[in-house]
C-alpha cells in the first residue's frame, strides 16, 4: 500500500508572512520539479528554505531517486558526499553560503520557490494528482554530525519517518491543539529532528510551515508574532540559552519542543516561565530518529514514544520498533526502568580516566558553567589530560582556572583552557570537535 501525499488537499501547508501557500499548489509545485528531474537522481539537498527543501524531497524520491541530507552546509562536506556518491548533485537556492565561511557554495539545480496564495484572497485551485510513494522505500540517507568524525550515513523509509511523525504527533501535538499548529523551527530540516518535527507533520496535514530558520532571538520572536494559529516552537538548547539571555520579549506559544543535546531542570522551569507553555525533550538519535520524550522541568525520566521499546544488555542499549529491520545501538549510558521508560546517564564518551580517576566531561563542564561569569564552555581530553575552551567576557584564562580547581581534584585541572568569543558549533548545537582542536593548537584567541 502506498502513502498518497498530501492527504488533505484542501488545506495550507505554508506560510510566509502574511501568504499562505495551498496543499494542491504545493502538489502542483512538486509535480513541476519532479518533470525536470532525471530517473533516479541522487541530490545534496542544500535548501535553508523549508518549503523548497520539501518539495525537492518528494519529487526527487517520487522519481525513485536518492535524497542525501548533509549535516551541514560546508564546501568539504558537500565535495566528501559528491565524493561518496558518484553522479551525486546539489540542488537549492541560488548563492547558498556556508555556514563557516562568506565563499559562496553554488547549486547544479535551483529549487523553485512554491507560489503562495494571499491570506486575504486565497486562491482554490484544482486538485492535483495524489503523490504516491512506496512506504518501503528510501525516504532520505541522513547524515551524522561528524562532530567527533566523518559523518556517518543512515538510511530511512518513508514508513520509518512517517510513523515516528504520527508518534510525535500524538505525544507532543494533540494534547495542546487538536487542529493544525504553525511550526517555527531553529533547526535544519537535514537533521533528523527538524525534518521530523517539520517536514514531516507539514506533509500529513498536521501543521502549517514557516519556511526560514531564524537563529537571532529578535528573529524568533518576530517568527511567532507572524502565526495566525497555535504555535510550535521547535529548537534547540544552544538557542534556548540564547532567548533566555536576550532582553527580547517573546508571545505565549503553544508548545516548545527542543532536542540534540539534554536541558537541566533548573533551565527547563525558566523557559517555561518566559514563553508561558510546556517545554517537552525529545530523546532520538540520527540512526533511530526520535524515540523518547519527557517534560524536563516535572520529570528525569524519559518516555519511549509508541510503537518504541529499549532494552539493555551491560553497557549496550538497543531500541527496537515495528519501522526498524533490526535493533538501533543507542550511542549514551542508559539506565533501563521498563521497556518504555529510561533514565539517561551520560555519552559513551563522556567518561575519562586521569591518572587512575574517573570522572565525567559533562559535569566538568555543568561545574565550569556555574562559576559567575561563564556564559560556555568544552572540555576535550587529548593524550589523557584535559584542555578546553571557554567564553568569558569577565574571567582571564588563569582567573577561570584558579576558581575550577578550588571545586574539583587536581587531576582534572585543564592543562590548557582558552578563552574565545565562541564555542564551534553546527547548526543544531553540537560542537565540532575538529575545530575545537584547531582553536586549541593557535596561540591567539
Amino acid at each position: 500500500m502506498n502513502l498518497v501525499i498530501p492527504e488533505y488537499m484542501q488545506g495550507d501547508i505554508a506560510r510566509d508572512g502574511e501568504r499562505l501557500l495551498s496543499r494542491s499548489s504545493w502538489c502542483q509545485a512538486v509535480h513541476n520539479f519532479k518533470g525536470t528531474l532525471a530517473e533516479k537522481p541522487c541530490v545534496i539537498h542544500l535548501s535553508r528554505n523549508r518549503v523548497n527543501l520539501m518539495t525537492a524531497i518528494v519529487a526527487v524520491s517520487a522519481k525513485g531517486g536518492r535524497n542525501l541530507l548533509p549535516p551541514d552546509n560546508k564546501r568539504t562536506t558537500v565535495e566528501w558526499l559528491r565524493n561518496q556518491y558518484p553522479g551525486a548533485f546539489t540542488v537549492g537556492e541560488p548563492g547558498e553560503n556556508t555556514a563557516q565561511s562568506s565563499d559562496e557554495l553554488s547549486v547544479d539545480v535551483v529549487v523553485p520557490t512554491s507560489t503562495s496564495n494571499s491570506r486575504q484572497n486565497s486562491i482554490k485551485t484544482g486538485a492535483a494528482s495524489p503523490l504516491l510513494l512506496d512506504p518501503e522505500a528510501e525516504a532520505v540517507v541522513a547524515h551524522t554530525s561528524g562532530s567527533t568524525g566523518t559523518p556517518k550515513a543512515v538510511s530511512k523509509t518513508w514508513k520509518s519517518v512517517y510513523q515516528t511523525a504520527i508518534s510525535t504527533i500524538k505525544q507532543l501535538v494533540h494534547p495542546v491543539v487538536e487542529g493544525p499548529v504553525e511550526l517555527v523551527a531553529t533547526v535544519p530540516a537535514q537533521h533528523m529532528f527538524g525534518l521530523e518535527t517539520t517536514i514531516m507533520i507539514a506533509l500529513m496535514g498536521k501543521g502549517i510551515l514557516q519556511p526560514g530558520k531564524p537563529f537571532f532571538p529578535a528573529d524568533i520572536a518576530r517568527n511567532l508574532e507572524a502565526t495566525h494559529q497555535p504555535a510550535v516552537f521547535i529548537t534547540t538548547p544552544v538557542h534556548l540559552i540564547a532567548c533566555l539571555r536576550s532582553g527580547v520579549q517573546f508571545p505565549p506559544v503553544a508548545r516548545i519542543i527542543s532536542a540534540t543535546a539534554p536541558l537541566d531542570v533548573a533551565l527547563a522551569k525558566q523557559v517555561e516561565s518566559r514563553f508561558g507553555c510546556d517545554l517537552w525533550e525529545i530523546y532520538g538519535c540520527t540512526e533511530g530518529g526520535s524515540l523518547a520524550t519527557r517534560r524536563t522541568a516535572l520529570e528525569t525520566t524519559w518516555n519511549m514514544l509508541p510503537h518504541f521499546t529499549i532494552s539493555a544488555e551491560e553497557n549496550l542499549a538497543q531500541v527496537m520498533s515495528p519501522g526498524f529491520t533490526a535493533p538501533i545501538a543507542v550511542p549514551d549510558r542508559i539506565e533501563v526502568a521498563s521497556a518504555t521508560q529510561f533514565s539517561l546517564l551520560g555519552r559513551n564518551d563522556d567518561l575519562i580516566n586521569i591518572g587512575g580517576k574517573r570522572g565525567s566531561i559533562a559535569g566538568l563542564e555543568a561545574q565550569l558553567l556555574n562559576i559567575p561569569g561563564v556564559d560556555d564552555v568544552k572540555l576535550i581530553e587529548v593524550n589523557h589530560r584535559l584542555k578546553g575552551l571557554a567564553v568569558s567576557s569577565a574571567l582571564s584564562e588563569r582567573e577561570l582556572l584558579i576558581q575550577f580547581a578550588r571545586q574539583i581534584d587536581p587531576v582534572f585541572v585543564p592543562r590548557k583552557l582558552k578563552i574565545v568569543n565562541r564555542i564551534p558549533r553546527n547548526d543544531t548545537g553540537k560542537v565540532l570537535l575538529k575545530e575545537v582542536l584547531r582553536l586549541l593548537e593557535t596561540s591567539a584567541s
